[in-house]
């Protein structure tokens, strides 16, 4: 038997952390989350990942962490992350669609719009963990 791969889920509402949780659990995947930016990354400090899955829109942790290593949103948080490790696959998934643009010529990037579709998430992470 194969070792669990390993998730890490970034978002800031609770209510998509449980939803996509639950849902990778159930599909025996190794799941971790955060809710800030800060607690991303002392689990990536902590722990490899396979994947990763983050909103890049996030903001209720500005005013806290916005001093540390100067990470206050999804998208500074996503830099750090491609500088720590730039071929771990990230899917970024977000309401805004212009933010697609930004995103569009990146490297092991996923783009999706909110919300994600648990059959296509499905099918996302069967073709990244196979690669």
């Amino acid at each position: 038997m194969s070792p669990m791969k390993k998730i890490l889920v970034v978002d800031d509402d609770n209510a998509s952390i449980d939803t996509l949780v639950d849902y990778l659990i159930d599909h025996k995947f190794e799941v971790d989350w955060a809710l800030t930016p800060k607690d991303a990354i002392n689990h990536l400090h902590q722990k490899k990942y396979h994947l990763i899955i983050l909103d890049i829109m996030m903001n209720n942790d500005v005013e806290s962490f916005e001093g540390v290593l100067g990470i206050n949103t999804g998208i500074s948080l996503y830099t750090y992350i491609r500088k720590q490790d730039p071929e771990i696959p990230i899917l970024v998934y977000t309401a805004r669609g212009d933010l697609f643009d930004y995103f569009h010529s990146e490297p092991n990037v996923i783009l999706k719009r909110k919300p994600l579709e648990f059959q296509d998430l499905k099918k996302i992470i069967d073709n990244q963990l196979d690669k």
